[in-house]
C-alpha cells in the first residue's frame, strides 16, 4: 500500500485517502480528501453569493437548457422514480419546504401559472372551468379531463358553422366573444360523455339554446323557408 504526505494537514495517508489528478507525476493531489473538502467547505460559505450567481449565470444559458433538457428526457423514467422514492421517504418535510417555498415566492408562483395557462395550454382551462360549471348545474360528467382535452386539441372550428374558435385565455377582458368556443350537449340529457356533445362557438351556442339536435335543425330549416327571399 502506497502512502503519501498531505501538504496542508501534514500527515502520512494511504494513497486512496487522495482524489486523483493528472497534473501530478503520481497521478494523486497534494491534498487529502478531508482537507479539500474542508477547504471547498469553507471557500463556499465565504464566497456562497458569488457561486450562486455563477452557477445561475451557467444554468440560463441555451447550451446548459438544451444539455438538462437532452438528459431529462433520456432518464425521465429514472428521474421520476427517484423522486417518487425520495417524497415517500421525506413526506412530511417535503410538504414543509412546499408550503415555505409558497408562501415566498406567491408573486413569481402566479405569473408563472397564468403564463403557463395563457401561453401553453389555454384549452385546459377551459376544459376543467367547463366541467366545473356543468357540475355545480347537476350535469352528470361522464368524461374526464383528459378526455375532453384531447377532444378540444382537434377542434379549432365551430362543429356547426365552421367559423375558427378563439381558443386564447386571458385576452378578452373577462367576456365572451361571439367566435368563443362553448361546449353543446346535442340534446340537452343531463349528463356529458364523449358521444353526446360538440364543441361549437357562442352565437351558435346561443341560437340553440335548449332544443335538442333534431329541433334545432326544423328550426334551421323552417328559418330558411321562411326567409329564403333574402337569402337569395
Amino acid at each position: 500500500m502506497k502512502f503519501k504526505m498531505c501538504i496542508i494537514c501534514n500527515k502520512n495517508k494511504k494513497i486512496n485517502d487522495f482524489q486523483k489528478s493528472s497534473r501530478t507525476e503520481d497521478g494523486y493531489k497534494n491534498q487529502c480528501k478531508v482537507c479539500m473538502n474542508e477547504y471547498n467547505r469553507n471557500y463556499y460559505y465565504k464566497n456562497a453569493e458569488k457561486i450562486k450567481k455563477q452557477r445561475q449565470l451557467l444554468r440560463n444559458t441555451p447550451e446548459s437548457k438544451i444539455k438538462r433538457r437532452k438528459n431529462y428526457i433520456e432518464n425521465i423514467d429514472a428521474i421520476l422514480e427517484e423522486k417518487k422514492l425520495y417524497y415517500a421517504n421525506n413526506r412530511e418535510e417535503c410538504k414543509r419546504k412546499s408550503k415555505i417555498y409558497d408562501r415566498e415566492n406567491k408573486d413569481k408562483i402566479g405569473k408563472r401559472k397564468k403564463n403557463y395557462y395563457t401561453n401553453i395550454r389555454p384549452r385546459y382551462v377551459w376544459v376543467v372551468g367547463t366541467l366545473d360549471r356543468h357540475k355545480r348545474r347537476n350535469i352528470r360528467i361522464d368524461i374526464s379531463i383528459d378526455e375532453l382535452e384531447k377532444l378540444v386539441l382537434l377542434c379549432n372550428k365551430c362543429q356547426i358553422c365552421g367559423c375558427d374558435l378563439d381558443w386564447s385565455y386571458g385576452t378578452k377582458g373577462g367576456k365572451i366573444r361571439p367566435n368563443s368556443p362553448t361546449l353543446d350537449r346535442m340534446d340537452n340529457e343531463n349528463f356529458i360523455n364523449k358521444n353526446n356533445i360538440l364543441i361549437v362557438c357562442n352565437r351558435c351556442n346561443s341560437s340553440k339554446y335548449d332544443r335538442t339536435f333534431k329541433e334545432f335543425i326544423t328550426y334551421c330549416k323552417d328559418i330558411y323557408q321562411k326567409f329564403k327571399d333574402y337569402a337569395e
